[in-house]
């Protein structure tokens, strides 16, 4: 009897473990709301992210209308309107990576099913930026200093937890001086700044 081996020169990407039981009634409860048919931004997003995993695992998705207006030689206007499905998935760290051509060829086949014949999406890799926080807090007196810091730094860690956030969801500053305000310990945080790491 034959057999095949072979080696996959890159790391595999995409990759996710079984839905918690939260993801499952979130899923359930968009996917009826969808209809068996993807319309809206919402269904696109739906779809995109209840993929089967074997054909691979989307973990963000963003979607935006594009619009690209040609003139042809008649001197006629011809608009060609389609969507840019921007995704990313998880790598064996649980960090942000491109998915890839596989995922996306997978994710283009289980769309397809779905959407309307006149509706074009381009499926493209979303844009991922590491960055810092630098802050200062000022204490209430009879407090460990060093407990109220870590306190603060738990309570970002937490907050900027990337299974919480999507693709283009704003950072609104305020909400971090809130946030670091509210621990306990804390007088007021002041001269906080966001340090782009990289991308």
């Amino acid at each position: 009897e034959e057999s095949l081996a072979c080696s996959n020169p890159l790391a595999a990407t995409g990759g996710g473990g079984a839905d918690t039981v939260e993801e499952i009634k979130q899923k359930t409860a968009a996917n009826f709301a969808s209809q068996q048919r993807v319309i809206t931004k919402e269904d696109y997003l739906i779809r995109t992210l209840s993929m089967p995993p074997i054909y691979g695992s989307v973990s963000k998705a963003y979607i935006v209308k594009s619009s690209e207006i040609e003139k042809d030689t008649l001197n006629t206007e011809s608009s060609q309107i389609s969507s840019n499905l921007y995704i990313l998935g998880y790598d064996n760290n649980k960090k942000l990576t491109n998915c890839n051509e596989a995922t996306k060829t997978n994710l283009s086949t289980f769309l397809n099913y779905y959407k309307p014949l006149t509706d074009s999406i381009n499926i493209m890799d979303a844009f991922i930026i590491n960055f810092g926080i630098d802050f200062e807090i000022t204490t209430f007196r009879n407090n460990n200093n060093q407990q109220v810091l870590l306190d603060c730094i738990t309570e970002l860690k937490n907050y900027f937890n990337i299974e919480k956030w999507q693709i283009n969801q704003p950072i609104i500053e305020s909400e971090v001086y809130n946030l670091i305000g509210n621990v306990k310990g804390v007088q007021s945080a002041i001269n906080v700044t966001f340090n782009n790491i990289a991308g």
